[in-house]
């Protein structure tokens, strides 16, 4: 007798075993192997599935008779179910095992490879973002060099003046010469016109130190000049500045909105211009919200409200006032 026919007899004979036990035995096996598996961090996973195969096989098949017969196997008609509460292990991986296939097959991901227009894409954004650095670098270079100059022009030191006495000293040898005809009296004149206090020359005023604030964070393209505010601060071009500041004023104005102040189940138009009341199907009176009384609430809680910028506040609600008078 050959080996192949010896396993197959083996492995027939184990599966007539498998099938000849009860429901209640056949989960109480898987259930103490599993159990083990997972307490157990010597078993291979490999040779645990190898083991459990035929069981997790005979379990999927009586399932799958149970419920084609319309019948519930075990108190379930959902295999998911009966797998985690009767079994404590997950139904993909029952599956997967019965089916001789423990861990999913490994695919290989095919090569990506550019089309023209994405390599010149990929070319044209390198060649900016080197623009751009560079662009960067000269800024960087050119605010260094004012902060120098400015930093030179500071340090420069002013002449010590010559003390009044020795002034007023030549003054005099200076009138007694050209009263008593010395002819010394020019050399006389030039030391007094040395002497002479002349005027300070004014220091040149240092040239404004330029705050390096680098390239605009939102276009990565002129040179930041605004820095906002707040916990998340960011240096931000004029362009750049105005447009986020748009964006927080069109959020605001979201936020003032009908469907924000009270819910999303109203807008302008669903809402009556004054309150209503209506049977709430139980003998009582309810009322329903109207313009009148959204205009109210937007009032109490974003006039006065430091959160939020008050300009646009007054602007959004002089426009919802203005809209209202105007029906």
């Amino acid at each position: 007798m050959s080996k192949l026919v010896i396993v197959e007899t083996k492995i027939t004979d184990i599966m007539s075993v498998i099938h000849s036990l009860s429901d209640d035995a056949l989960v109480s096996h898987i259930t103490l192997a599993v159990d083990g598996f997972i307490t157990d961090t010597d078993i291979r996973f490999r040779q645990f599935s190898v083991d459990l195969q035929p069981y997790f096989m005979e379990f999927w098949s009586r399932f799958k008779d149970e419920k084609k017969a319309g019948r519930p196997y075990l108190g379930f008609t959902n295999f998911e179910r009966a797998c985690d509460q009767k079994l404590h292990y997950c139904a993909k991986q029952v599956r997967r095992i019965a089916n001789g296939q423990p861990t999913p097959t490994k695919s290989t991901k095919p090569v990506n490879h550019l089309t023209p227009a994405a390599k010149l894409a990929r070319k044209l954004k390198a060649e900016r973002n080197a623009k751009l650095d560079a662009a960067a670098d000269q800024h960087q270079e050119e605010v260094d060099e004012s902060n120098d100059e400015s930093q030179a022009l500071m340090n420069v030191p002013y002449p010590e003046p010559v003390p009044y006495g020795d002034i007023l000293a030549a003054a005099d040898k200076l009138a007694s010469a050209v009263l008593n005809g010395d002819d010394d009296i020019v050399g006389l004149a030039k030391i007094y016109l040395a002497m002479r206090p002349t005027r300070t020359p004014t220091p040149t005023k240092p040239a404004k130190v330029v705050a390096n604030l680098g390239t605009c964070e939102a276009c990565y393209h002129a040179p930041a000049t605004v820095r906002t505010g707040g916990y998340l601060s960011s240096n931000y071009c004029d362009k750049c500045a105005a447009d986020d500041r748009e964006y927080d004023r069109k959020a605001l104005i979201r936020k003032m909105g009908v469907a924000k102040v009270i819910n999303r189940f109203w807008s302008w138009k669903s809402l009556p211009n004054e309150p209503k009341t209506m049977d709430d199907g139980e003998g009582g009176q309810g009322s329903l919200y109207s313009k009148r009384q959204y205009i109210a609430m937007l009032k109490e809680e974003f006039l006065g409200n430091t959160e939020y910028n008050q300009t646009w506040v007054a602007e959004y609600v002089a426009a919802v006032e203005a809209k209202f008078a105007a029906l």
